[in-house]
């Protein structure tokens, strides 16, 4: 067995990093720390059009993080293999993110009762990232 202390996701964005950390925050809270490329040391490799994008971002939430760049690799494309899931400790602090996630995006899955006791429900932000939401009552 391998001990982690963390595992957090790493989404890379295609310019718009900035934007989407501060929508993050403005529907889940949290605290936001951006590098710019120009504040980095890679600044002199990369074409003057980067310098203004994010090298290195994060959110942070309580324990738990967000990591994201503007710097892409060419092979990842937005959203297309992994989905966030997010646990709320109350249902209604549920229902006020979904809402103000899905705000520009898409609701893939109405937040509802499902079988398996949970209220859960799942969108696509309007960044293209997939949220799965949940709350359970333990």
């Amino acid at each position: 067995l391998i001990m982690i202390s963390n595992l957090y996701p790493y989404i890379n964005f295609n310019g718009n990093c900035e934007a989407a950390l501060t929508f993050y925050q403005s529907c889940l809270g949290g605290e936001i720390k951006l590098l710019s490329v120009k504040d980095s040391p890679a600044a002199p490799q990369l074409p003057s059009e980067m310098h203004e994008k994010i090298m290195h971002g994060e959110i942070k939430f309580g324990n738990m993080m967000i990591m994201a760049t503007d710097i892409n690799d060419q092979r990842s494309q937005t959203g297309n293999a992994v989905s966030l899931f997010i646990h709320f400790t109350e249902e209604d602090e549920l229902m006020r993110a979904f809402e103000a996630l899905s705000a520009g995006g898409a609701i893939t899955l109405a937040v509802a009762k499902q079988f398996w006791g949970a209220t859960y429900g799942e969108l696509t932000d309007k960044f293209g990232i997939k949220w799965r939401c949940n709350f359970h009552q333990m």
